[in-house]
């Protein structure tokens, strides 16, 4: 078993990449397309935190891959979308895939 996770981040885009030039020390892969990332080898884990109307067709392409997955809220807009995510992770129950609130984990809170 490896010493560290690979996790990828989907939604920071190329300008956060350009105006944080400390990423390359720890040797963050930067990508401009969605399904380039879910093929990085060993590729374990993502956080979706894209726009709204792609969170449940992204997160069904990892969930397809056999890759672990946190999902900004909402999943979808659309119910039988989000059914279809909810069906598709059902089949694989090893799989983490959680849709989250993004103040969920916040120490602030009571």
């Amino acid at each position: 078993m490896s010493d560290h996770l690979t996790i990828a981040v989907a939604g920071l885009g190329r300008m956060w990449a350009k105006d944080n030039e400390e990423y390359k020390e720890v040797r963050i892969a930067v990508y401009s397309n969605y399904n380039d990332m879910l093929a990085h080898q060993g590729l374990q884990a993502v956080w979706v935190s894209t726009n709204t109307d792609v969170h449940a067709s992204q997160t069904l392409a990892a969930v397809e891959r056999g890759i672990h997955v946190l999902c900004e809220k909402p999943l979808s807009t659309d119910l039988n979308e989000a059914q279809s995510v909810a069906d598709t992770a059902k089949k694989i129950p090893e799989l983490k895939v959680m849709a989250r609130f993004s103040r969920r984990f916040d120490a602030s809170l009571p």
